[in-house]
């Protein structure tokens, strides 16, 4: 019986017709509503990263009914960093009735909490040539990149110059002003060759028999 008021009835046909006589009678059941509840379940994932394949269940149903549910959340890639258990980003259910069974149940939706973290940021720098000692550092060294790179960023370098001719460490951090992907270090070595110095005596002269002194380049 579907929830509601139901009329239920009674006839009575004896068998001895001759000394009883039929009868009918009547009377009203009130069925209750059942409770039912849809729950999704809780997920995460990272930053620009789609979706997961949601999953949830519906619990409190009876007498072999039928409801199905698909989960769904309106986060996108570009969603931002946080834990969405409220609103239009958290995990929703739409319930499917085929059989018209939830009219004798009241529905409790759950909503599932959607937990966004950060990527991590993977950071390339190939091994740049060697450079002359003395020789600043350009682009053509500090080249470190990032395919995670969708907006404005804050960079710092450890060093601008070679300090030594032998091999140096550069480091190059990436700190994001936003905090949808992680802090991410590299460092790569950078050979500094010696420079060439030539040393060159000026000309000079001086009267034969007299002490020559000795001269400083300056």
């Amino acid at each position: 019986m579907a929830a509601g008021t139901q009329t239920l009835s009674v006839t009575f046909t004896p068998t001895d017709s001759a000394d009883y006589s039929g009868g009918n009678a009547h009377c009203l059941l009130d069925r209750e509503q059942g409770t039912a509840y849809g729950t999704p379940n809780n997920a995460s994932r990272l930053y620009g990263v789609a979706n997961p394949a949601f999953t949830g269940s519906i619990a409190g149903l009876v007498a072999g009914d039928t409801v199905t549910a698909t989960y769904a959340s309106a986060a996108n890639l570009t969603t931002v960093v946080g834990a969405y258990s409220s609103g239009a980003n958290a995990i929703a259910a739409t319930l499917s009735d085929p059989g018209s069974k939830l009219g004798n149940y009241t529905l409790t939706q759950n909503v599932g909490t959607l937990t966004i973290t950060q990527t991590t940021t993977t950071l390339t720098w190939p091994t740049p040539a060697a450079i002359m000692y003395g020789t600043p550092l350009s682009a053509t060294q500090l080249d470190a990149t990032s395919a995670a790179l969708p907006g404005p960023s804050s960079i710092r370098q450890r060093r601008d110059r070679p300090r030594r001719w032998i091999s140096n460490t550069l480091r190059r951090l990436y700190t994001f002003r936003r905090s949808d992907y992680s802090t991410a270090t590299a460092t790569v070595l950078l050979t500094v060759n010696k420079a060439p110095l030539t040393v060159t005596p000026n000309p000079s002269s001086k009267v034969y028999g007299l002490q020559t002194r000795p001269s400083r380049v300056p």
